[in-house]
C-alpha cells in the first residue's frame, strides 16, 4: 500500500495541473483581499471577512486533487496491474483513498492556513481572537474537508473516472450550497453538522471567539463517522467490480 501511495504522489508531483491548482489556491486569497480591502489588511479582517469565501472556492481544488489522485488512471490498466502484482484489493483501494486525502483534505487545509498566517505576520492580527485561535478554527476545517474528500473519491470510484467524479462532485456542492442558503434565508436555520459546508460555516463564521469544546467534538465525531461510511461504500463497490 505504501508503494501505491508513493507512486500516486510521484504522478501528482509531475502533473502540470497539480501545480496550476496550487498556484491558483495560493494567489486566490490575496486577490480576494485586494478586492475587498487591500494587501495591507489586518489578519483579523481577512479571517472574519474573506476566509469562509476562500474555503468554499478552495473546495474546487480539493475536488480536483482527490478525484485525479485516486482515480485519475482508472481508464487504463493500472488498477489491474496493481492487483496482478500481488496487492490485495483493500490495499489498492485504501492506498488511493489515503493519497487522495493527503492531496485533498490535508493539503487544502494547509493552503487555507497560509494566508491567515501571512496577513497576521505581515500586517498584524488586529482585533478579535489571536492568531492561534483563528488557526485552530482553520485547522479544524480538515474534518469537513475529509468528508468532502471521501465522497468525491466515492463518486470517482463508482464512475471509474476522475473527470466524471469532479463534475458530479461540483453539482453536488452547488445543490448543498443551495439547500444551505434556502434554509438560512427563508427559515433562518442552517444545516449545522449535517452537511460539510454547514460544518465549515460554523467553524469559520464565529471567528470573534475561541472554538468551543462542543463544536470540536461534534465536528470531529460526525466527520469521521461520515467519512468512514463513504469509504466503506466505496470499497464495497470497488471490491465487486471487474478491473
Amino acid at each position: 500500500m505504501i508503494n501505491i501511495i508513493k507512486s500516486l504522489n510521484y504522478s501528482a508531483v509531475r502533473d502540470k495541473i497539480t501545480w496550476m491548482v496550487l498556484f491558483g489556491l495560493l494567489v486566490l486569497p490575496f486577490l480576494i483581499a485586494i478586492k475587498d480591502f487591500d494587501l495591507f489588511t489586518l489578519g483579523y479582517y481577512y479571517s472574519s471577512g474573506n476566509q469562509s469565501d476562500v474555503y468554499f472556492i478552495s473546495i474546487v481544488g480539493l475536488m480536483i486533487f482527490s478525484c485525479r489522485i485516486s482515480m485519475g488512471d482508472a481508464g487504463d490498466n493500472t488498477l489491474s496491474c496493481e492487483i496482478m502484482a500481488g496487492h490485495k484489493r483493500i490495499k489498492v483501494f485504501m492506498g488511493r483513498v489515503i493519497a487522495g486525502i493527503l492531496w485533498g483534505a490535508v493539503l487544502i487545509t494547509f493552503m487555507n492556513c497560509v494566508p491567515v498566517v501571512a496577513f497576521a505576520l505581515i500586517n498584524g492580527q488586529g482585533g478579535g481572537i489571536g492568531l492561534s485561535g483563528v488557526l485552530i478554527r482553520t485547522a479544524l476545517t480538515f474534518f469537513p474537508s475529509l468528508r468532502l474528500c471521501t465522497i468525491f473519491i466515492l463518486f470517482a470510484e463508482i464512475l471509474r473516472s476522475a473527470g466524471k467524479g469532479i463534475c458530479i462532485g461540483y453539482v453536488s456542492m452547488l445543490v448543498c450550497a443551495m439547500i444551505d442558503g434556502v434554509l438560512e434565508y427563508f427559515f433562518e436555520k442552517d444545516t449545522g453538522y449535517i452537511l460539510a459546508i454547514g460544518n465549515s460555516s460554523i467553524l469559520l463564521g464565529g471567528i470573534d471567539s475561541p472554538v468551543s469544546g462542543e463544536v470540536v467534538i461534534k465536528t470531529v465525531a460526525v466527520s469521521l463517522v461520515v467519512s468512514l461510511v463513504y469509504t466503506a461504500f466505496g470499497y464495497l463497490d470497488f471490491r465487486r467490480k471487474e478491473l
